[in-house]
This record gives C-alpha cells, sequence and structure tokens, in this order.
C-alpha cells in the first residue's frame, strides 16, 4: 500500500505587511476588541475649529486611503503588551467591579456568622 503525498499551496494576501495593532498610532475603542477595524489611527485625523476636538479616522479607512497597504505611516509601537493589557482591564472594569463588591459583600457576612 502506498502513500502519497498531498501537496498542499497556500496563499496569503498581505503577509509581508504590519498589522496596524502593533503600529504607535493604533488606538482601539474600549467597548470593540484590541484588533477591531473600528479602531481609531492617530497618525491621520481633523481638528474641529470650533471645540478643537480631533476627529480619528479608523484603521481601515485609514490603510485603505492614507497609509496604504504598505503602511507608509507605520511605526512599531515598543509597549504593546501594556497596551493590549489596558485596553482589556478599562473594558472589563465595568463588568468585574460588581463582582468585586459583591464578593467583599459576602465574605464580610461569611466573617460575622
Amino acid at each position: 500500500m502506498r502513500f502519497s503525498r498531498i501537496i498542499t499551496f497556500m496563499s496569503i494576501k498581505n503577509e509581508g505587511f504590519h498589522p496596524c495593532t502593533t503600529c504607535k498610532f493604533h488606538k482601539p475603542q474600549y467597548y470593540t476588541a484590541f484588533e477591531s477595524p473600528l479602531s481609531d489611527c492617530q497618525a491621520v485625523g481633523e481638528r474641529n475649529v470650533i471645540t478643537g476636538e480631533i476627529n480619528y479616522v479608523s484603521v481601515s479607512q485609514c490603510r485603505m486611503y492614507e497609509c496604504g497597504m504598505n503602511g507608509k505611516l507605520y511605526e512599531p509601537e515598543p509597549h504593546v503588551l501594556s497596551k493590549k493589557i489596558k485596553h482589556a482591564v478599562v473594558r472589563y472594569l465595568p463588568y468585574a467591579l460588581p463582582l468585586l463588591v459583591y464578593a467583599c459583600l459576602i465574605y464580610s457576612i461569611c466573617i460575622q456568622l
């Protein structure tokens, strides 16, 4: 019985490009995932002349129209892991805080018994 080799060729597009999540201009929205295309790119924006607030474009729009697929505005973020941890803490803190308070309340009741 012979075993034949199956050779598969993978064709992955955009393999050599840097992801936006490792760029220092990537600013995730705290109500979405860190890797969401709804995140903002702080390299491209427009200042409101009345309020002074800066409105940034999404990373998907920036990558399509400003930065390009090769990422010409890309600058590496030196602390990507700490940025991801901060995003996770801020995103899930509203859910974790009531549980923490509830656990402290249950603990104080158990101590009194």
